[in-house]
């Protein structure tokens, strides 16, 4: 700033403002590192909420069945969540999709073939493993 200035202006007429507005700044730039800090334990804190939630399980029972078509979960694919809600896919998939775009069911129906192909994919590899002879060692 000071090559802006005629070259007998001294820093003593801009060293208050300059203070100021120094000191302004340093707490605005404490206050957002103090925010990065929080947000950043927040995100610590969901890591470790989601691995905890990743290594539980929930046991179905053959008695547990479907909140939306009363039906016994085991019957088909189901979604179990812990709260011990279980959804058939298809059901939740119907349920779900009824406040949908015509663009959001082209592209869940775009997903759901890509879906297949890599199911029929992976059904593929599983089966040439399963016919493929394993080979010793040392033969």
């Amino acid at each position: 700033m000071l090559p802006f200035f005629p070259e007998f202006t001294t820093i003593e007429h801009f060293k208050d403002p300059l203070c100021a507005c120094l000191k302004e700044h340093s707490g605005k730039i404490m206050e957002l590192q103090k925010e990065m800090k929080e947000a950043t334990d927040i995100a610590e804190e969901i890591r470790q909420q989601m691995s905890k939630l990743n290594n539980r399980s929930t046991i179905i029972r053959a008695s547990d069945q479907c909140a939306l078509c009363y039906e016994q979960a085991l019957s088909r694919a189901v979604f179990a969540f812990a709260c011990r809600h279980f959804f058939h896919r298809d059901c939740l998939e119907r349920e779900v999709q009824k406040g949908w775009t015509e663009e959001d069911h082209s592209k869940f129906s775009k997903l759901l073939e890509k879906e297949k192909l890599l199911q029929r994919q992976l059904d593929d590899m599983e089966k040439k493993q399963l016919s493929t002879p394993k080979r010793r060692k040392g033969f």
